[in-house]
Order: C-alpha cells, then sequence, then structure tokens
C-alpha cells in the first residue's frame, strides 16, 4: 500500500511542471500533433453514495441498514494521446449504518463509517464530453464503530465494528464534462469477496454483540465536479 501512495505521489510530482508550462493542454480533443501530447488536470468532487449491505444469511436475528453516504474528492487526470487518461483520486465518504437485533426491543444501533479510497482508474475520453473510466479502487482507511451507554456508569462506550470494505475493490462508470468545467460522475463501486464464511464468501467480518457474521457492501455514486 505504501508503495502505492509513493506511486500517485510521484506522479502527482511529474506532471507539475508539464501543466504548468502547459496550461492550455487540458485535454481538448483537437487532432493528434506529431509526436503525441501530454497534458493534466485537476478536480474537485462532492459525491453521494448509495450504499448496500448484505448480511451472511445463516445469521440470523441482525439486521442491516445502510444509510446514504456523502463525501468529497480530489483527482488528477494524466494524459497520453488525444483520448486515453489515467485519472488517480482521493476519496473521502461518510456514511451511517444502522444495526437491528430483531430479537430484543431496542432502538436501531447507529455503525458510522469512515472510508478513504484511492481509485486509479484509466478513463476513455470521447468528443470531450464523455469518459468512460474503470480501474481498481484501493481502501486506506475504513473505520466504523458504534456507541452504546454502559448500564452501570451511564456513559457512552465505544466499540469497533469492523471493516465493512476490504483493501481492493473496483470501479466502473461513465461521466459528462459540461463546458470543459462542470463534471457528473456516475459510478459502480464493488469489492471481491475474500472472506470465507460457512454459507459463502463475503468481502469482509463484522461483529456486533459479539456476534461475527460476513458481509457484502457495494456503491453506486454520483459526484459533482468542478475542473481546473
Amino acid at each position: 500500500m505504501k508503495r502505492i501512495l509513493l506511486l500517485i505521489l510521484a506522479v502527482f510530482v511529474v506532471t507539475l511542471p508539464l501543466s504548468a508550462a502547459n496550461p492550455k493542454s487540458d485535454f481538448t480533443q483537437g487532432k493528434s500533433s506529431k509526436g503525441g501530447r501530454v497534458g493534466t488536470e485537476w478536480g474537485l468532487t462532492g459525491a453521494v453514495y448509495l450504499n448496500t449491505t448484505t448480511i451472511d444469511p445463516a445469521v440470523s436475528g441482525i439486521k442491516l441498514t445502510p444509510k446514504l453516504g456523502y463525501g468529497a474528492g480530489l483527482h488528477m487526470g494524466l494524459k497520453i494521446g488525444n483520448f486515453f487518461a489515467i485519472q488517480p483520486e482521493v476519496n473521502y465518504q461518510r456514511a451511517n449504518l444502522y444495526v437491528k437485533l430483531e430479537d430484543k426491543k431496542l432502538l436501531p444501533t447507529k455503525v458510522t463509517t469512515n472510508t478513504v479510497d484511492i481509485p486509479v482508474l484509466l478513463s476513455l475520453r470521447l468528443a470531450n464530453v464523455v469518459r468512460i473510466n474503470a480501474g481498481p479502487v484501493f481502501t486506506v482507511k475504513n473505520d466504523c464503530f458504534y456507541d452504546l451507554k454502559n448500564k452501570d456508569t451511564k456513559e457512552y462506550e465505544r466499540f469497533m465494528f469492523g471493516q465493512i470494505r476490504p483493501t481492493f475493490g473496483y470501479s466502473a462508470g461513465v461521466a459528462l464534462v459540461l463546458l470543459r468545467k462542470y463534471m457528473v460522475d456516475v459510478r459502480y463501486i464493488g469489492y471481491f469477496k475474500t472472506q470465507k464464511q460457512e454459507s459463502g464468501k463475503f468481502n469482509a467480518l463484522n461483529n456486533f454483540n459479539e456476534v461475527e457474521f460476513g458481509t457484502q457492501t457495494n456503491s453506486l455514486a454520483i459526484k459533482i465536479g468542478y475542473i481546473f
């Protein structure tokens, strides 16, 4: 993971002088010049995430209800030629997940999740408007916790829920860029099944009320961005 972060940082450092020296080479889809062109762009995004979390069907008595997440991100595009680009991003997401014990008359418990993902996308760019993006996603931070009140002290205690996303996943989607500045991006984010349970494989292992169970989480993200 450290090597991946260092590689992305190296790309940023190398492409900054190119961007400063040639500020007009911001992914215009003109005719190819001899020898090809290399350009850069930067963008800021805000996003809404529709998360779905499926629990191991072999575990009974627990119900999970994910809520909409929200976040912000930074992306950089390194274009090679007229129609292709490598697009690394850093995206932060905060979301809530409610856990309900079905055999107890208790209110659902809120699980707070904080996630930092680094997608490294290959981008096909058509007519300077449409972008088709796909590539791996590396989750470098995934803190999930919930607070419960102690019956004796009446104070809240924090418990770890376990990560709801594995380290490695994938993403694919389509973006539209209007006036070369305003971007609308819709993408799917999935994760491979790695945790082996009796009833099958899941991409995460979680713990609540001393019960361990596997979960499978996927997301649909709608991003609004400004490119400069």
